[in-house]
């Protein structure tokens, strides 16, 4: 399947929103800048790779192909069937946003994010079971129905 990759830049309100979704969906296994491996990502074999290493070790389009399509036999989750592309590629951007950076700056993100997402957790969409709604929509998607 083709990739298209987008050519809109990333936006500060799909980073933070991203910053929100990472901390939610992707923290348990990949560890973000400066934080200890939490127990799940300790168990996991093969193991994932910390946040600042993740596009270091691929381009873009294959970080894109790897959130949307997941990983067999791993604990990498596909994406694609709950998510937008569009959604996917600014996860994507945040990953490259904070490749490289510290602890500090993954921290005063995810600070910000919360002050600007709806509910003090970070938690923006709705998983199935856990009796949440969809309280936010990414930039550009209000009205989307991102329950998954």
């Amino acid at each position: 399947m083709a990739v298209s990759v987008p050519d809109t830049p990333k936006q500060p309100d799909q980073v933070l929103w991203c910053a929100r979704n990472f901390t939610s969906m992707c923290r348990g296994c990949n560890t973000p800048p400066g934080q200890p491996a939490a127990a799940l990502t300790r168990g996991l074999n093969p193991s994932a790779p910390e946040l600042g290493a993740l596009l270091r070790q691929r381009s873009p389009v294959e970080a894109f192909v790897l959130i949307r399509d997941g990983v067999r036999m791993t604990g990498m989750g596909a994406f694609g069937p709950s998510h937008e592309a569009e959604e996917l590629w600014s996860l994507v951007s945040f990953l490259g946003a904070m490749s490289g950076s510290d602890g500090d700056t993954y921290e005063s993100l995810v600070r910000e994010a919360k002050q600007h997402g709806a509910g003090a957790d970070g938690h923006d969409h709705a998983h199935s079971g856990d009796g949440g709604s969809d309280t936010q929509a990414p930039p550009g998607h209000e009205g989307h129905d991102h329950a998954h």
